[in-house]
């Protein structure tokens, strides 16, 4: 049985995409607190969301890699998650997380692209 050779890799990249673009100066990260605030959530809830989001993803990929046997695609793929976690974490700007959604972007359109199924 064969797989289709293009899938939705956009789905997989959005929480990436979402925990890069969280706000980074002061003020707008302000502006965006009081906004969640008006609409009852908090900012811990956010990040956890956020943080959950981004979990469920690379699991989905995990899933997605193993049964395409792109296994080592994969772990790019977390190299990339794993930049954009410490460059949100340890505040290192903004072309840090980028170069981390492009990494963990890639990785995922190499497995949704490439491979064979086995089930």
């Amino acid at each position: 049985m064969t797989c289709a050779r293009i899938a939705r890799p956009i789905g997989s990249a959005a929480p990436a995409l979402a925990f890069a673009l969280l706000p980074k100066c002061p003020a707008c990260l302000g502006a965006s607190l009081a906004f969640a605030a008006s609409l009852g959530i908090s900012a811990g809830v956010l990040r956890g969301f956020v943080m959950a989001s981004f979990a469920t993803a690379l699991v989905l990929l995990a899933i997605v890699a193993r049964r395409r046997q792109q296994m080592a695609a994969f772990a790019v793929a977390c190299s990339g998650a794993s930049i954009v976690a410490l460059g949100r974490w340890l505040d290192l700007g903004l072309p840090v997380l980028v170069v981390g959604v492009v990494v963990l972007y890639g990785a995922a359109l190499r497995i949704y692209l490439t491979g064979r199924c086995s089930r």
